[in-house]
């Protein structure tokens, strides 16, 4: 993830990666010349672009490095002291409801694919019509619009139902990912880009969250 330097051209590893708790909109980072990089802080963008859309409150740069360096440390504990455990209780997250969920994707998506070539079968017929002088340009014109324009639709929402569904299917191999991953690592010592960067991209693909106060750490959900 690319991360952009604010007004003073100081980088934080978590820019980017920050949600107010209360409104949902990023955290900004600041820091300034006159303070010590000890006082750097997140704060709501929301609450900055009007103070009617949020509240005022920020959190520090050192307490979000602190809470996330201490949850890294316990979810690597627990990992790798109840592995077992661990991948039976992220599995048990993907039953009942989430099974419901997972079959009515499914069904959005063959629906989704039949109408889409239903549309094609349809384009082709007013075409045809159009070339014989059934139908007139004007009717043709209007009528292609209109399944050119619901055709679209379909192919973008396709897109997004494939890889909830692929995400879903893929539980098992992510849960497996993450494990496998928590085991190349005997201590953090520190946090670093890298180290944020790697366990963000696995906690966005086997739900793992870490969550804290004010602020929500990655990854966002929704």
């Amino acid at each position: 993830m690319i991360r952009r330097p604010n007004r003073t051209g100081e980088i934080s590893i978590f820019s980017g990666l920050l949600y107010c708790a209360d409104c949902g909109e990023k955290l900004y980072y600041s820091v300034t010349n006159n303070y010590s990089r000890e006082q750097a802080y997140f704060f709501c963008s929301n609450y900055r672009k009007s103070t009617a859309n949020c509240t005022a409150h920020y959190t520090r740069e050192k307490v979000v490095y602190a809470l996330v360096l201490e949850s890294l440390r316990r979810v690597l504990f627990y990992v790798q002291a109840f592995e077992k455990q661990f991948v039976q209780e992220q599995l048990d997250k993907s039953s009942g409801e989430q099974r419901k969920e997972l079959t009515k994707k499914r069904r959005e998506l063959a629906k989704s694919e039949k109408r889409i070539d239903e549309l094609d079968i349809l384009f082709q017929r007013i075409y045809e019509d159009n070339v014989s002088g059934k139908r007139s340009d004007e009717c043709f014109a209007t009528m292609s619009a209109s399944y050119e324009t619901e055709q679209k639709a379909l192919k973008e929402s396709l897109v997004q139902l494939k890889a909830d569904i692929e995400m879903q299917n893929d539980k098992t191999a992510n849960v497996s990912e993450f494990v496998d991953k928590v085991r190349c690592y005997t201590e953090i010592r520190e946090l670093t880009p890298a180290i944020v960067n790697e366990f963000l991209k696995l906690f966005t693909r086997s739900g793992v969250l870490i969550r804290q106060r004010k602020s929500c750490l990655f990854p966002r959900r929704g």
